[in-house]
């Protein structure tokens, strides 16, 4: 779990993965909003955990971002595949 408020060192962004108590929208009127205020205000309260992921994160929020990771991986695909041992029939 990531530690309470820090002062600016090692800021992370948010993956836009999340899940959320339907208390944390308690008493805001219905309808679109941005969320990062929501969860900002949760912050402050001490309402919100969050884990850090290092592993390999990308950026596919775009159906063109999406679409050049698809290519790349089409691409290294058979190169990839070619160099897994496979397991002899049990």
């Amino acid at each position: 779990m990531i530690g309470r408020r820090n002062a600016g060192e090692n800021k992370l962004t948010f993956s836009g993965i999340g899940y959320y108590h339907p208390k944390l929208f308690a008493g805001l009127a219905y309808g679109k909003r941005a969320l990062g205020p929501v969860l900002r205000t949760a912050m402050e309260q001490d309402l919100v955990s969050a884990e850090h992921y290092q592993g390999i994160w990308l950026d596919i929020g775009t159906p063109e971002r999406l679409a050049q990771l698809d290519q790349s991986l089409n691409a290294a695909a058979p190169a990839m595949l070619s160099t897994l041992k496979r397991h002899p029939a049990e």
